[in-house]
């Protein structure tokens, strides 16, 4: 089981290819790499499908069955996660610093269960 689960609900992969290969791309460089990645595709096709097959990553690949909505895709993204701690991460946001996973996973004690990051 990994530490943190990166769940990124994606709900369309036109005109948004540049979003996500930032994202995967500040995941890719992360200090920290006891982690998973869960793609929940909301997409109407299988062109994101298509594109992570060409990925050197660790992807959980999970495409719904008709459009779910943003709260259900994400919600979908948590409910394949494996690991112990949660990090939402939509399509157009990225990890600013190579230790943003570190910090987060540094964050949580027995006293703190919740976190929210920037």
């Amino acid at each position: 089981m990994a530490k943190i689960s990166i769940c990124c609900p994606i709900y369309n992969m036109k005109d948004a290819r540049y979003f996500l290969e930032r994202n995967l791309t500040s995941i890719y460089i992360q200090s920290f790499d006891d982690y998973e990645i869960v793609i929940s595709d909301d997409s109407y096709d299988d062109e994101l499908k298509n594109w992570i097959q060409t990925i050197d990553l660790p992807i959980k690949y999970v495409k719904n069955l008709g459009n779910k909505g943003m709260a259900n895709n994400t919600n979908n993204a948590i409910n394949n996660a494996t690991g112990s701690l949660i990090k939402i991460l939509y399509q157009d946001d990225y990890f600013y610093d190579s230790r943003s996973l570190e910090n987060i996973v540094k964050a949580f004690t027995s006293t703190c269960w919740w976190l929210a990051t920037g």
